[in-house]
């Protein structure tokens, strides 16, 4: 494989990241009752990519994601603890040999 190309297994898990990072993020959005408009002011990033980062149709940067957690009242370490245990989860029903 090329370096630099994602193998399809890495797509897929990619992808499953990002969902989760999502859902985490707009669950807490909701517990607070905020617009995602605020929280994209808050965290000093455009409502349109805010979006994005829901909807998991981008792989946010690290510095992104501790905006928007800061912009929500969550620690990094909360918000990868539980994208880690949810992808656990999904590793091990979908790549048992990961």
């Amino acid at each position: 494989m090329k370096e630099g190309k994602k193998s399809p297994e890495d797509v897929t898990l990619e992808t499953n990241v990002n969902k989760i990072i999502g859902e985490t993020i707009r669950a807490q959005r909701k517990k607070l009752k905020l617009s995602a408009a605020e929280i994209a002011f808050r965290a000093n990033i455009t409502r349109a990519y805010y979006g994005r980062i829901e909807r998991p149709e981008v792989t946010a940067s690290h510095f992104i994601l501790f905006k928007v957690s800061r912009a929500l009242g969550l620690d990094m370490n909360s918000l990868y603890k539980d994208t880690e245990e949810k992808v656990d989860e999904y590793l091990q029903k979908n790549l048992p040999d990961h």
